[in-house]
């Protein structure tokens, strides 16, 4: 048995009495095994009293790496004899909270009708999260470095207002146009401020002196519709009221930010009940490419 196999079975069993149980071998054996592993590694992985063992640091985040690769060539292994691996155990994917609710609410309310045994811990949340720390993450912009991607969708900004404000405040033909207006600004990440447009290589800037800031898109869109201001939000949030007519597009010929969406996971082995999620989503998201 592998040193790491019984490392791994000691921090999710909690305890290297429960570890022994689960892999059939003895207490002793196991404190051995994990022993030689904290030497050959030069590291200590767990700290020890009489009544609780729990990983340090670095047992932390050697358990991240190794967990998923070791389940990965288990299922490996499993696939070549049987042909096939189900998925199992459980998943912890982080999320932005829009597009989370958009595009991945439903595929793991369909993912776990039909896998009910499989657990889902699904994190909705604007803030930047540490990808090591879920199975899948999905996250906006650049592919980070020394992470496992794959490029789910493009998504673009919309400027965008009520037709309603825009006959109070008049339409802007140019983005410098823009400031008097009463704008809409998002506060959770600051890569889009200040706005940037650009057309047939002339690039405007406009520092946003927002009369409304919100850490939600959704919010500040829907601050749009009742004809507060101008939003500058992804067309995953405002597409469908442009086509309902409630919002009305703005400078449709200067473009402003664009970006991807990623999966990343913390392995190139991901289980077969993330791979099964990976799939789904790359399914729906893929006409949106």
């Amino acid at each position: 048995m592998d040193d790491r196999e019984v490392f791994v079975a000691v921090v999710e069993a909690g305890s290297f009495t429960a570890a022994a149980t689960r892999l059939g071998v003895s207490v002793s054996h196991v404190s051995k095994r994990v022993r030689a592993l904290e030497e050959a590694l030069g590291a200590r992985l767990f700290v020890r009293t009489t009544r609780h063992v729990a990983p340090t640091e670095a047992g932390e985040r050697y358990h991240l790496r190794v967990a998923p690769l070791l389940r990965g060539l288990r299922e490996a292994d499993a696939e070549a004899g049987s042909g096939t691996v189900e998925p199992r155990g459980t998943v912890r994917i982080a999320a932005p909270l829009a597009f989370g609710l958009r595009h991945v609410v439903p595929v793991l309310n369909a993912f776990q009708r039909a896998w009910p045994d499989v657990k889902v811990e699904a994190s909705f949340r604007d803030d930047r999260v540490d990808p090591l720390l879920y199975d899948l993450t999905l996250r906006g912009g650049t592919l980070d470095t020394g992470l496992v991607g794959r490029r789910l969708c493009a998504i673009t900004s919309r400027l965008a207002a009520s037709p309603g404000y825009l006959d109070a405040h008049g339409r802007p033909t140019h983005p410098r146009e823009l400031v008097g207006h009463r704008l809409l600004r998002y506060t959770a990440t600051p890569s889009v401020r200040p706005w940037t447009f650009t057309r047939d290589g002339e690039v405007a800037e406009i520092d946003v002196d927002a009369a409304y800031s919100a850490d939600s898109g959704e919010a500040l869109v829907a601050a749009a519709v009742a004809g507060l201001g101008v939003a500058n939000e992804p067309d995953f949030l405002v597409d469908a009221h442009l086509a309902s007519g409630a919002l009305e597009l703005l400078l449709p010929d200067w473009k402003g930010f664009s970006a991807h969406f990623w999966a990343l996971t913390p392995s190139r082995f991901p289980s077969a009940a993330t791979r099964a999620i990976l799939d789904a989503l790359d399914e729906n998201l893929r006409s949106s490419r």
